[in-house]
């Protein structure tokens, strides 16, 4: 079993998945990453795992904030285009074997843009199948807008 976690700039969230991906178990907090900051990353997860209730050696799998340079670990973006397996190559290990911590992605041609947590949900779009179109609101929601009408508008 291996879960799932979405570390966004307000809440954090996680799933557990089974081997054929169903859920078996979900986790919220309603945390900002400031909030996880000053309380501890260490103790922040330790909260999330516990509210799961799942095996000691269940694996962690982390997009989100916990990457930024502000966030439990830093990683630096990865330029677009990047696969998958580039991504996945790239992610740093936070709590020995228990919590690997996934980076972002960057573009610098045209308006200069990042994704922290968009990228690995569009990832597992894709791998459901899914193409076309994907629009993924998010806190950041009315900048992102500001910039697309700046660039298509």
């Amino acid at each position: 079993m291996g879960v799932g976690v979405d570390w966004g700039s307000s809440n954090i969230r996680a799933w557990a998945f089974k081997p054929n991906g169903e859920i078996a178990a979900k986790s919220h907090l309603e945390l900002g990453l400031a909030d996880a900051r000053s309380q501890g990353f260490d103790g922040v997860f330790e909260q999330l795992k516990s509210q799961m209730q799942l095996p000691p050696q269940t694996m962690f799998v982390a997009c989100g904030m916990n990457g930024a340079i502000y966030g439990w670990v830093h990683l630096p973006y990865i330029t677009c285009p990047a696969a998958a397996p580039v991504v996945q190559a790239s992610a740093i290990d936070a709590k020995k074997n228990d919590l690997w911590v996934l980076p972002g992605l960057s573009t610098s041609d045209g308006v200069p843009d990042v994704m922290r947590g968009e990228e690995t949900q569009i990832c597992g779009a894709i791998a459901l199948g899914h193409s076309g179109l994907m629009c993924l609101p998010g806190t950041h929601l009315s900048l992102g807008l500001r910039r697309l009408q700046k660039r298509y508008c």
